[in-house]
């Protein structure tokens, strides 16, 4: 029960990534000078986000 319970947050968290990665695109587009900086900045944000579900996962 705990494990389903863990799962639906893990899917709550993917949901939410991909809802910010969409509306980070038409952002994008308007600032191709600041291309590099978003992509940058998505790439940390994935990066912590995948930490903070391992650490939950191994705790």
């Amino acid at each position: 029960m705990k494990y389903i319970v863990f799962h639906q947050r893990i899917f709550g968290l993917y949901i939410l990534m991909i809802l910010f990665h969409i509306h980070l695109f038409p952002v994008m587009k308007e600032m191709k000078e600041m291309m590099v900086v978003v992509v940058v900045v998505v790439v940390v944000v994935d990066l912590l986000l995948l930490l903070l579900l391992l650490h939950k996962i191994l705790s």
